[in-house]
């Protein structure tokens, strides 16, 4: 029988290329800037960056990093094995990770819970996953006379991490460090402070006085304290070092079960926009505040001599009541499963009959409303959900497989949602309706 790959490590390629069963040799560069974009894979900014957009000629797009999301997806699901295939073969394995990992977006331990393997075995798994989708792309593409050794990490760096079987990519530090430390429940004031601290030692040169204004009462929040503390001391550091005379101040209050941390500097030598040095540590800070349920929005503002702020949001100890409405049990299993580890408490309902009296005995402040309902019309219960003293305040959101979002937003939904949907895309909705005030709060 003719072999199908070497066989013998004579027969291996030459250093930087992987093998793959069919397609034949893959540039292990190519590889590298793969997973670096599955794991980034919602972040435009580091896909618009990614040599693959050049490579995959999408340069010419309007928006090259849609383009470029777009194309991977397209290629994951383009792997996935015909009903044909027995269910526990290794197509539909490597399939499955590929979609759970990078197209819905579960972190490692999900996808153990799911395919029901160690962390370590899954590692592996997708290593070998995402070594097929290089191969099929890279056929798929032409690849061989558009991509250069140049391109992506140096060769060296990749034969080490190819030869140990670890990958050193930021996103599995990250999801190590998430599986390793459970959240708890933690005083912001004391996180404030320590971080403070460490900022406080670059203000004698810079300087600078940072102003802290703490919110009344014990604020609690869930979440790692290592991470939020690093991320915190970074975005504090990065604003005392953009100024060479001024103030930075830090002050807190709580809003919709989250507590929310506003960071402002001010002062003389700041510049008018953001470095990439900056916007590399800002990155990061947002990915440490992801594994705690936070997130971190920062800008300079226009026309104000270089003024900087970072609005940090984690959630505190009291969770948002969240309502789903949704006959699908199967539906209402997936929801429960996306929300889980949010900072959302989540209860579903298939009778669409109870959602006013479950609405008002949870004190919901979110409902996510299918509108394919049996015995009763979804568009109906959706104008009886606006009008209703319990419910007119909370935001509603449309969840269905219908293409009706402007009929849902004219009805008075807060925002649509088309079936199927990532978790990406729901957190990413419920986290904008989920009902923070307009004021501040001491």
């Amino acid at each position: 029988m003719p072999q199908t790959g070497p066989a013998h490590a004579n027969d291996r390629p030459s250093s930087g290329h992987l093998v793959d069963e069919t397609v034949g040799f893959v540039n292990e560069s190519f590889v590298h800037e793969l997973r670096s974009a599955l794991h980034y894979l919602y972040d435009w900014q580091r896909l618009l960056h990614s040599p693959l957009v050049s490579a995959l000629g999408l340069d010419a797009q309007q928006d090259p990093s849609l383009a470029l999301r777009r194309s991977l997806l397209d290629g994951i699901e383009s792997l996935k094995p015909d009903v044909t295939v027995p269910p526990k073969s290794r197509a539909w394995r490597a399939y499955r990770l590929l979609h759970s990992r990078f197209t819905e977006q579960f972190t490692q331990g999900e996808v153990t819970r799911e395919l029901g393997l160690s962390i370590r075995h899954l590692r592996r798994e997708e290593t070998a996953a995402i070594q097929h989708l290089a191969a099929h792309l890279w056929s798929r593409h032409g690849l061989d006379s558009k991509w250069t050794a140049q391109r992506g990490v140096p060769e060296e760096k990749s034969d080490v991490r190819a030869a140990s079987g670890v990958s050193l990519t930021p996103r599995d530090e990250l999801e190590r460090l998430h599986e390793a430390v459970p959240p708890e429940s933690v005083l912001l004031g004391e996180i404030v402070r320590s971080s403070v601290a460490i900022a406080d030692s670059l203000t004698e040169e810079n300087a600078v006085r940072i102003e802290v204004a703490e919110a009344a009462g014990r604020v609690q929040v869930t979440g790692q304290r290592t991470s939020v503390s690093q991320a915190l001391t970074t975005v504090l550091t990065m604003a005392v070092q953009r100024l060479a005379t001024g103030k930075v101040s830090v002050h807190w209050y709580t809003a919709a079960g989250r507590v929310v941390t506003r960071v402002t500097a001010e002062g003389e030598g700041a510049t008018a926009d953001l470095s990439s040095d900056e916007i590399e540590r800002l990155d990061m800070a947002r990915h440490l505040l992801g594994l705690s349920g936070g997130t971190l929005r920062a800008e300079v503002a226009p026309d104000t001599n270089g003024v900087f702020s970072a609005l940090i949001t984690l959630p505190g100890s009291e969770k948002v009541p969240l309502l789903v409405i949704d006959d699908n049990a199967d539906a209402l299993q997936l929801f429960e499963r996306y929300l889980s580890d949010t900072w959302y408490e989540f209860t579903g309902t298939r009778d669409p009959q109870e959602a006013v009296s479950l609405a008002e005995r949870m004190c919901t402040r979110l409902i996510v409303l299918d509108v394919m309902l049996p015995g009763v019309s979804g568009w109906e219960l959706l104008g009886r959900l606006r009008e209703h003293p319990v419910t007119t305040e909370v935001p509603i959101v449309v969840c269905t497989i219908l293409p009706e979002e402007q009929l849902a937003l004219d009805l008075g939904a807060a925002a649509f949602i088309r079936k199927p949907f990532t978790r990406q895309m729901l957190l990413a909705t419920l986290d904008c309706h989920a009902q923070l005030p307009q004021t501040e709060t001491s």
